[in-house]
């Protein structure tokens, strides 16, 4: 009998190392995430500041000159990339602390390094649509946005280095195959979609609505 309670003392102690170890591996990876999507966005940043104001775009600017317009790679002015993915812009929502690079590919891989547009322009007229993973933790990427409020704001931060608020609308929860959420018929409005899973819930998705006023 004591030999089977030692095996089993013996099993139970590597089950908890074990499980230690994978929350430990977790907070590093999570931390590592963090702090290269900080630099990220301090690049970003950094690089807004080489963007043209607007008005070198207007009006009095001479046809005949040479303009940053002419040259393709510049319609991407940052020119960031994160594991090969393209930066297109930055979302913050200061109310639930969150700040992540917009990635312009959807698939798989890029929603692992952080949010991506789903659908829609980033600040154009229409349903700008961003898609995040979160964690059963609640850190990754998209896990905090069922907490912002209505009535709280977020911003959206173009290539262009321009910033547009938006008030949130909506918070609910809609089915994994609700298409609704896509729409982009928004009367020239411009609106942002958030969604992304639930814990305990994978057939049901959370949705933040947010509209420029």
């Amino acid at each position: 009998m004591k030999k089977k309670l030692k095996i089993i003392e013996y099993f139970l102690l590597i089950m908890i190392a074990v499980l230690s170890f994978e929350i430990i591996n977790r907070a590093i990876k999570n931390q590592q995430s963090k702090k290269e999507l900080e630099s990220v966005l301090e690049e970003f940043e950094d690089n807004l500041a080489d963007v043209p104001d607007n008005d070198e775009f207007g009006e009095e600017v001479d046809e005949t000159s040479t303009s940053k317009l002419d040259d393709p790679t510049n319609l991407n002015p940052t020119n960031i990339k994160i594991g090969g993915k393209t930066v297109v812009g930055k979302i913050r929502i200061s109310s639930v602390g969150l700040a992540l690079p917009i990635l312009s590919e959807t698939d798989g891989e890029a929603m692992y390094i952080t949010c991506v547009q789903f659908a829609g322009e980033v600040n154009k007229p229409g349903n700008l649509v961003l898609a995040g993973h979160r964690t059963k933790d609640g850190f990754m990427f998209f896990g905090k946005i069922s907490n912002a409020k209505i009535g709280s704001t977020l911003q959206i931060t173009g290539t262009d280095g321009n910033v547009v608020t938006y008030t949130v609308t909506k918070n609910y929860v809609v089915d994994e195959t609700d298409t609704s959420i896509l729409k982009q018929n928004t009367d020239g409005k411009r609106m942002v979609t958030l969604f992304t899973c639930i814990k305990d819930q994978p057939t049901k998705r959370s949705v933040v609505v947010a509209v420029e006023k």
